[in-house]
């Protein structure tokens, strides 16, 4: 049914300018019809592109799908006009390892912290301003970066999150037509805007464990999974991983060996009651 997966799945999101990332996500719960709501990585209000929500029960696996380098198109205001040959040098001093003191506006403590920038790609130099483009590791300041070389933001706009990227996502009047047409019988296009967490699973590329029934029982009861309770998967120690029984996941988990045999997995969050395994097939 819809109504399930309206309450247990993710839906990509163009967010549009001059709105809090938390109150989009709000709104979009709401229209949607989702008992609640959550988004990975905040964007200020005046920046627009990708933007990941998660519905209903979906919203307790978001900190699995957050540790994602993130790329943004940006323009740089130099404060007074430069030539080219300037904004390709700053830039190339500014890819790799860098140090960010996040801006005074942020919610985390505003401690020194070392980020990567992958890329850092001139696009377009006019003058005072360059447009360019970024890849960089999740929590790196993008204001901050442009004020550290010398300039100051002038736009922002993020393209992708992990593999996620601006093409996946939805402009608000498309999710509102697509809500109000399943208010009158007519699913399809809400169904196929939203995703469910085994696609969130797959695209994302987390391991998948398949365990034996009394295995999946003993997790969602909270116990660590031993070795032997494994029917098919591989891992490494210290990866998150998604545990399943058949079809049904049961949880998240991290893997604290690598050795065969002991328990090697502790769940982190559990999706599935003993009731609903000893139902299922």
């Amino acid at each position: 049914m819809l109504e399930d997966k309206i309450n247990n799945s993710f839906i990509f999101v163009d967010k549009p300018p001059n709105m809090l990332s938390h109150e989009m996500t709000s709104w979009v719960g709401r229209i949607i019809g989702s008992s609640k709501a959550g988004h990975i990585g905040t964007l200020d209000p005046k920046v627009t592109g990708v933007m990941i929500i998660g519905l209903g029960k979906a919203t307790k696996l978001i900190q699995f799908f957050s540790g994602i380098r993130k790329e943004y198109v940006a323009v740089i205001d130099w404060k007074k006009e430069v030539p080219e040959d300037f904004a390709i040098e700053r830039f190339s001093r500014f890819k790799g390892k860098i140090k960010q003191i996040p801006p005074e506006q942020s919610a985390v403590a505003r401690r020194e912290r070392e980020r990567n920038v992958y890329s850092l790609e001139l696009l377009e130099h006019d003058g005072r301003f360059s447009v360019f483009r970024t890849l960089v590791d999740p929590g790196t300041y993008i204001r901050t970066l442009c004020a550290d070389m010398g300039g100051k933001m002038a736009d922002l706009r993020r393209i992708s999150a992990g593999p996620i990227t601006e093409k996946d996502c939805h402009i608000m009047q498309r999710i509102v037509d697509a809500s109000n047409l399943y208010k009158k019988g007519y699913p399809k296009q809400l169904d196929n805007m939203l995703v469910s967490v085994d696609d969130m699973i797959e695209k994302f590329g987390i391991r998948k464990i398949w365990i034996k029934k009394n295995a999946a029982i003993g997790v969602s009861n909270g116990s660590q999974l031993d070795y032997s309770g494994i029917e098919k998967g591989d891992f490494s120690k210290g990866e998150y991983v998604a545990l399943y029984y058949g079809k049904m996941l049961i949880g998240m988990g991290e893997a604290i060996s690598n050795e065969k045999r002991g328990f090697v997995i502790k769940p982190v969050r559990i999706t599935a009651n003993r009731k609903e395994i000893e139902e299922s097939n």
